[in-house]
């Protein structure tokens, strides 16, 4: 009886946690792909109301103890999705990019002041979070080795050097360069191996009357003021490209005082060259662009730091199913049975994650003669950019398997 109940509980508590806000945020994105920034500002404003119910929830509900004890005899799946600090940072980007094409520049610096001070509060909390999962994380398995070299790639899971840069740009568009210079910084320092984060930042620091706070071993290219030539502009190409892996299955064994168990837990596993090699031309030239977010480092930072998390409920959920094994073999070897079978078919990883968002976003800057210039990706057809004259011209681009998009944006 108890089995059964609990399979009743986890099919319904399963059925729901595919809604909530894994679902809009999937539909928010698909919606911008397909040029319908309207729709997509009306899903992703409903995953911000589920995501602040979710912040401002001080107390358990009954609903959240049935999830969370249904999962300690079944699996993570069960329990409240909670948005990855990358994640988070992504929606805040696309809704403003949102706003932009619906002319509303207001709205959207709202949206990028908030992305800028969510990241703000993380930084202060993260020093401890990071000692904790470290400390308990295994890492003599393959697996988690891949994990642990994805998870290297960045310094931190809650710096989002996109959405940092975007809004640099639009507050260097409406001349706070002060705010531009931080947040270019602030980009910079979550990708220090970008040399144009770091040729703007030094850009900033100059005309502020700032020292320059690059090193000196840092490349960096020659600071252009928009006020030095004003018969030229700026494009920024924000180019996304591929799509985040998904996670897969990892049996690792856990050995307590009375049994050997095989416990499931998710895992990135490592990631081959790209099949596609991706190009961009401006203009006839080819000039690099260069790494901005690396989505799957950030993910697999993410899933690391909640290893500790991840294991320690494996382990409590390891022992529930022993004891009810023992219990219904006590009452019936048919039923001790079904009780083996149950924890066999229950036990699985929780695989979740806004899975249409991109692989890598690269960025290439450009001072540019004012009029019209060309822009490819891949060899399709040209798209035609407009630049003013003193003015910053961004382009969001988006090379992904089964979509090709851009949009223009003159900020």
């Amino acid at each position: 009886m108890r089995v059964l109940v609990t399979l009743l509980l986890s099919c319904w508590l399963g059925a729901c946690s595919t809604l909530g806000v894994l679902s809009p945020l999937q539909d928010g994105r698909a919606a911008m792909l397909a040029g319908d920034p309207q729709g997509s500002e009306a899903a992703f404003a409903q995953a911000m109301v589920s995501i602040s119910s979710d912040d401002d929830r001080a107390l358990i509900s009954a609903s959240d103890s049935a999830r969370t004890g249904a999962a300690l005899v079944t699996n993570d799946t069960l329990r409240r999705y909670a948005v990855a600090p990358y994640e988070r940072l992504f929606m805040h980007s696309y809704q403003a990019l949102n706003y932009l094409a619906l002319q509303k520049p207001e709205a959207a610096a709202v949206e990028l002041r908030r992305a800028d001070a969510w990241q703000r509060t993380q930084a202060l909390a993260y020093a401890e979070k990071i000692a904790e999962a470290e400390g308990i994380a295994p890492s003599d398995t393959q697996a988690l080795s891949a994990l642990d070299d994805a998870a290297a790639r960045v310094r931190s899971s809650t710096q989002h050097a996109g959405a940092l840069y975007l809004s640099g740009l639009f507050y260097e568009a409406q001349d706070a360069l002060n705010d531009a210079f931080i947040d270019y910084r602030a980009a910079w320092q979550a990708q220090p191996r970008n040399a144009q984060l770091a040729s703007d930042t030094a850009r900033l620091a100059q005309r502020l009357r700032f020292d320059d706070p690059t090193p000196r071993a840092t490349p960096v290219a020659k600071p252009l003021s928009l006020s030095q030539d004003a018969r030229a502009g700026d494009i920024v190409v924000y180019w996304e490209r591929g799509e985040i892996p998904d996670k897969v299955a990892f049996q690792l064994p856990l050995i307590n005082s009375t049994a050997y168990t095989l416990v499931s837990i998710p895992y990135y596993p490592r990631q081959g060259a790209p099949a596609q090699r991706l190009s961009l031309q401006l203009d006839g030239q080819s000039p690099a662009a260069e790494l901005l977010v690396d989505t799957h480092a950030l993910a697999a930072r993410t899933l690391k730091e909640q290893l500790p998390g991840i294991l320690l409920r494996a382990s409590v959920r390891a022992v529930a199913k022993q004891q009810l094994q023992r219990e219904l073999n006590e009452q019936s070897p048919g039923l001790g049975l079904l009780g083996t079978v149950y924890s066999l078919l229950s036990e699985r990883p929780d695989l979740r994650q806004w899975s249409n968002l991109p692989a890598q976003v690269y960025v290439l800057r450009q001072r540019v003669a004012a009029g019209e210039h060309r822009l490819s990706i891949n060899g399709e057809q040209p798209l035609s950019v407009p630049v003013r004259a003193g003015k910053i011209t961004l382009v969001h681009v988006v090379s992904a398997p089964r979509v090709s998009y851009s949009r223009i944006y003159p900020l």
